[in-house]
Formats: structure tokens, sequence, C-alpha cells
């Protein structure tokens, strides 16, 4: 018959794996020779050893099983940890992209382009599937290209309340860690504002709500055909 001692370590450790609350009835059914009443003890205990430790964990009664669970005044840190931990797993790229968009919206592929002086395509792609941004519509001049702008989950990824909380230039440079931040904000500081910008909607305006990212995605602009300007106009 197994010891209190291991009976209280393997419900910790069972508590600790599983990704749901586990009655104590299931604990009991699974380990050999223990009663549901021992292993409801088992978990007072640790409980006890939780709470007198003040440690980070705490034994939680949810929705009638248990779970280990962090405790609730360390919530808004560990909220934070996950805010930095998911911008960490954007690439340089994204993130310089993200700034782009966030400081010039709305803004077309061609003039982030002119800004990274690169093709922005698989870029713009990986952030319209994560929802960070969205086509808001089409601007009203020749190719009406495509507009691009930022997402309430862009707000969120990044723990601003609205778009007056955007930090200065230089902290995504911090995010992106190479010390490009000099180079981003005087690439933002040649291109002109966007206000005044004239938007043309575009002809299926759900693809632009933050919810249907796979139909934006599929709506980014084709690469220009390329041209041969010594025999423009000549049959091929």
């Amino acid at each position: 018959m197994i010891s209190f001692a291991d009976l209280t370590a393997l419900v910790e450790a069972l508590l600790f794996v599983s990704e749901r609350p586990v009655p104590a009835k299931e604990l009991a059914a699974f380990i050999d020779q223990t009663s549901e009443d021992q292993v409801k003890e088992a978990i007072s205990g640790l409980a006890n050893r939780y709470a007198l430790a003040a440690g980070g964990l705490q034994v939680e009664t949810v929705a009638g099983g248990f779970r280990l669970s962090t405790r609730p005044e360390l919530g808004e840190e560990i909220k934070e940890f996950f805010r930095i931990k998911n911008r960490q797993k954007l690439s340089r790229a994204a993130l310089e992209t993200c700034a782009i968009i966030a400081y010039k919206q709305p803004i077309t592929n061609p003039e982030i382009q002119e800004i990274r002086a690169v093709s922005a395509d698989g870029v713009l792609r990986t952030l319209l599937e994560r929802r960070l941004i969205r086509i808001v519509g089409r601007k009203d001049t020749v190719g009406k290209p495509l507009l691009y702008g930022t997402t309430k989950l862009f707000l969120e990824h990044f723990g601003l309340a609205t778009l007056d909380e955007l930090p200065a230039v230089e902290e995504f440079g911090d995010l992106m860690g190479d010390g490009s931040s000099e180079h981003l904000a005087a690439a933002l500081d040649r291109l002109p504002g966007a206000d005044g910008t004239a938007i043309l909607p575009l002809e299926d305006a759900g693809s632009t709500q933050d919810n249907d990212a796979g139909a934006a995605a599929a709506s980014l602009d084709p690469p220009p055909a390329p041209t041969d300007e010594a025999g423009a106009g000549e049959p091929s």
C-alpha cells in the first residue's frame, strides 16, 4: 500500500500534468488501493503546504475537481510575461512591418516596401493570418492598392488601450534587438503621413473584418507584371 507521503507526491504530480481539474474520485480510481477520502486528505495537506510556503502556486477547487494554479495576486505579472513572450515570437521583419503600419496607417504595400526596401508580401500574409493587421480599403490612386491598418488584437498583443498609447519607434527597435530603430525612424519620417488619404471601400467589405483574416490574406495585391520598356506595345 502506498504511503501517505508518496500518495501526496503522486497526487501533486498528477494535478501538475493534468490539463483540466481532476475529481478526487478519478484520482482514487487511478491509484491502486487508495480511497477517495485518502486522496482528499492528501490534497488538503498539499493545499496547506502551498499556503504556508506562500509560494506562487495553490491548489484550487474548480468544477468539482482539483488543479494546481498560480496565485491570483500574481495575475497581472503573469499576463505581462506572456504579452512579452508573444511579442518575441514575431520575427524582426514582422515587428518592423507592424511598426510601419501602426505609425503610418492606412498604408499600402508599395509604401511599406519603400520603407523596408524589400518585399512585404510574405510578412503581410503572416500578420493578416495572425489578425494583427487588416485590410481597411483601397487607396484612391492609380491601381487602387490595398490599404492596411492595425486591429484590436494588435492593441492587445502589445498591451495598448488605444493607438494613442503607441510607444516611440525606438521601443520597437528594442524588441527587434539589432539597433535598427534609428533606420526605421528615419524611413518613417521620409514617408508622408496618411492624413487625408482617400479610402475606397472594398468590393467585399466583409473581407476587411478582424474575424476573416484568411479572406483578407487572399486579397493581397498581386505583384505587378514585368514590363519591357524597350518593347512596350510590341507583340510577344
